[in-house]
């Protein structure tokens, strides 16, 4: 054989070599995965509790995209995103998991089937053939399993869909659908306020409320309890009510501040009705009547009227502070970036307590607290360059041994009924008193002292001061997140936890001194072009030595 036809024949087989590895890789990919993922958090990587959810299917689970064919970008690269997603979920399904991506524009039938699930057509804007046009699309989701079925109306992002999706799973493999309580005295407010946090909350638990007003009488208690600041005083019996979750081990979130603040009248005071503190002072811990301000804080947008018109300001807000010091050891904060409270209340534990308190959330060092004639102007001058009292803890967790508030105070007692006065005067009387402090129908103090408990050694608290943060005025997914992630530890469910918190939050650059500051500055105006003349001059200079070489050369 001649050197040609062996250099040939050498090439042929290196090249079928090659096919062989590559058809054997790709034959072992299938039975094994591994995906390289260098990103933060590692948020393109099936989450270890979406895997353990998986693994565990019985039967077979049918996931349904219904996406138009036609889509405008960015919404096109979705299709492709979450046939990769769902893929990945087979791996570690195996033959229990089964996807289709199916165009209802394609079909009047399936049309009709996407109004009876309740996915709408979404009007998307498409720009690229250099006119701006509005398309009617699909970008829903179904999953089946076994005889039930849920439904992602609109696939917004990709960012949560880890999340939205493993949420789902869960749901639809679970027997049973924890109950989540909240407590207040004025269910009507909250369900205003809280619409957008409550409408959420309802797609992964039961959600009940506790009527503080109203309750006559022992309930079944829910999985977890939220109890929201009190408007009007609460009585023995109140207490008694709350009491009851926090001695029978279920965990109980205290979202309360005992001020109220206002930015639309400018003004904060203290909720003279408030007592809830005196039962918070049983599990040794309190939430002071004061508000913090913080040097690293949020900008917000202030409105003001000038004449005929209203003029946006955008301005720091001292008391809405921007909050980085999170305690990463817990697994509530421990994937977010930063978290803001508006007007916060600081936590801390009482000497005495038998609980073990654990800091989630504080200030900076650049902090101070209002705590008499408080004054929330956002236009005010505040002199931040004094706040040095920090740091203040605004959120914490409270576990283990914690006593009960009759363990040291009577029981509540049936109030008698009153003789009905005719006396007009009289009856306004009663009537203003009733306001004050309503009469309650209460169960007989035997009964109460069978249910009552004395102690725990399984308390499950959380307490911020600011019970504002989840109202849809301030809303946001960052503090969304933290709401959720309460719930979900309340509820001994952290899997969640880590998935929906991933890729979340804001990463602020360090502060700096001043003089450091103006340094950067300078630097950023002076450094290109000194490197484009230093490196204009190195070029001229080896441009001179390589004609001075080639002259003396041409000169030999």
């Amino acid at each position: 054989m001649d050197a040609k036809k062996k250099y040939g024949f050498n090439a042929l087989v290196a090249m079928l070599a090659l096919v062989g590895i590559l058809v054997f890789v790709n034959l072992l990919s299938l039975k094994i995965y591994k995906r390289l993922d260098l990103s933060e958090g590692r948020i393109y990587t099936v989450p270890a509790y979406t895997r353990q959810l998986l693994q565990k299917l019985d039967d077979p689970l049918q996931v349904k995209v219904y996406f138009s064919t036609e889509l405008p970008f960015p919404y096109s690269e979705y299709r492709r995103f979450i046939g990769e997603k769902l893929e990945e979920y087979q791996v570690y399904a195996g033959q229990n998991l089964h996807y289709e991506f199916i165009d209802p524009d394609l079909d009047p039938e399936v049309k009709k089937q996407m109004k009876q699930l309740g996915i709408p057509q979404i009007q998307l804007s498409d720009v690229s053939s250099n006119k701006l046009e509005v398309k009617n699309c699909f970008l829903g989701m179904a999953l089946y399993y076994r005889d039930k079925s849920e439904i992602i109306p609109y696939v917004q992002k990709t960012d949560d869909l880890d999340y939205k999706i493993t949420s789902l799973i869960r749901k639809l493999t679970s027997d049973r659908q924890p109950r989540v309580a909240i407590a207040t005295d004025n269910v009507p407010l909250v369900q205003r306020d809280l619409r957008q946090v409550l409408q959420v909350l309802r797609q992964q638990y039961q959600v009940v409320f506790l009527d503080l007003g109203a309750a006559k009488e022992l309930d079944d208690l829910a999985d977890a309890l939220v109890v929201l600041a009190p408007r009007k005083k609460l009585t023995p019996w109140q207490f008694f009510l709350i009491d009851r979750y926090v001695m029978a081990g279920k965990g109980v979130a205290f979202f309360a501040s005992p001020l109220r603040s206002d930015l639309q009248v400018m003004a904060a005071w203290r909720n003279q009705g408030n007592n809830l503190d005196e039962l918070l002072h049983a599990y040794g811990v309190t939430i002071n009547e004061d508000l913090l301000m913080d040097a690293f804080n949020e900008r917000i947008s202030i409105q003001r009227r000038q004449g005929q018109f209203m003029i946006s300001n955008m301005v720091d807000y001292p008391l809405f502070p921007k909050l980085v010091d999170l305690n990463r050891s817990q697994v509530i904060v421990s994937d977010f970036q930063s978290l803001h409270f508006p007007f916060v209340s600081t936590v801390e534990p009482l000497d005495g307590g038998t609980g073990t308190f654990t800091w989630l959330v504080r200030s900076s060092p650049k902090s101070k607290r209002q705590t008499k004639n408080f004054d929330i102007d956002p236009y005010k001058n505040y002199a931040v360059d004094s706040f040095n009292e920090g740091p203040y803890v605004v959120a914490a967790t409270v576990t283990g041994k914690l006593s009960s508030y009759f363990a040291d105070h009577p029981l509540p007692q049936p109030q008698p009924k009153k003789e009905e006065k005719k006396s007009a005067k009289k009856d306004q009387d009663k009537a203003e008193a009733a306001e004050e402090a309503p009469e309650q129908d209460i169960p007989p103090v035997k009964e109460l002292q069978q249910a009552l408990v004395k102690s725990t050694d399984k308390g499950r608290l959380i307490l911020v001061g600011c019970n504002d943060f989840m109202k849809d005025d301030f809303l946001d997914g960052l503090m969304a997140s933290f709401f959720f992630n309460s719930i979900d530890w309340l509820l001994q469910d952290e899997g969640l936890i880590g998935i929906r918190s991933r890729g979340l939050g804001n990463r602020p650059l360090k502060e700096l001194e001043p003089g450091l500051q103006q340094a950067v500055i300078y630097a950023d105006i002076l450094l290109v072009p000194l490197l484009l003349i230093l490196a204009g001059l190195l070029h001229w200079r080896w441009r001179r030595r390589r004609i001075k070489k080639r002259i003396a050369r041409l000169m030999k």
